[in-house]
């Protein structure tokens, strides 16, 4: 009978880590109705870069005795060009592949990746006594649009399967899942914090200026662990004129994956 891969390739800032958190929670009563999610290898939890260098043996050992594996991998999104060994691997093992992609309109990924350089480069900023090489919110926008190349990356995980990509909302994780998994039940409540939640705009530039500023390095720690506090406040540095000029700087993108894959990922209220 035909196995199932079932891909999540991303896109960061997508609600990642919140699809793998509750796969991770769910591992056991998933293993009853033939579904794996197989183990991540660190601390990440998603597992889905092995695929990188997969054989047919480490096929088989995905799925052990399981009729569908899940895979997921934030990192994934860029790496079609290095999946070429996909198609003919899963064709060789009986194997139906998915490829799963949950996109979010342009402006919300860089507020979570304005938030995710903070995060994952707070100690090189606070040494260097600047945030972000010394750059605006609006210059780092603009040098985020050169990195996101979302279309051409979509046409290469395109390439790895003869079906079409699954893409769909990130607000549409849960559903989407539970269709891909033949209504599999369940349970999606997880502690929030390890949902790897944004911090707001607002308090990354109250950061980056006090970096800028020459504040003590004890106050600037102080204002960073306060920052993880308040996640959940309202986020006066998501205004709605950077909305509409994210948006605008990223009209090329969208209407590219909008014309090539038939979907909308324009920001709507």
């Amino acid at each position: 009978m035909t196995r199932r891969l079932i891909l999540h390739v991303g896109a960061p800032k997508c609600g990642s880590t919140y699809l793998q958190r509750v796969m991770l929670a769910n591992r056991d009563p998933l293993s009853s109705r033939g579904i794996v999610y197989p183990a991540p290898e660190g601390s990440h939890p998603g597992n889905g870069l092995r695929l990188a260098g997969i054989d047919p043996a480490g096929m088989e050992t995905l799925f052990g005795g399981a009729r569908t594996a899940v895979l997921s991998h934030e990192d994934l999104i860029s790496l079609g060009p290095r999946m070429t060994h996909l198609p003919g691997l899963c064709a060789e093992h009986d194997v139906a592949l998915t490829v799963l992609v949950f996109l979010r309109p342009f402006c919300e990924v860089i507020y979570g990746d304005y938030s995710q350089f903070m995060k994952q480069n707070f100690d090189r900023y606070l040494a260097e006594g600047q945030a972000y090489d010394g750059m605006s919110f609006e210059e780092f926008a603009v040098a985020r649009r050169s990195k996101l190349t979302p279309t051409g990356w979509l046409n290469a995980w395109q390439r790895t399967t003869p079906l079409p990509l699954r893409i769909a909302p990130h607000r549409r994780i849960r559903a989407t899942l539970e269709e891909v998994l033949d209504g599999a039940e369940m349970n999606w409540d997880i502690e929030a914090a390890s949902a790897n939640p944004s911090l707001r705009v607002c308090d990354c530039e109250d950061i980056a200026r006090a970096m800028q500023a020459g504040l003590r390095a004890a106050k600037i720690r102080e204002m960073y662990k306060l920052a993880y506090a308040k996640v959940a406040l309202a986020d006066h540095g998501r205004t709605e004129t950077r909305r509409v000029w994210l948006e605008a700087l990223f009209r090329n993108q969208n209407e590219n994956i909008r014309d090539t894959f038939r979907f909308d990922n324009r920001w709507a209220a």
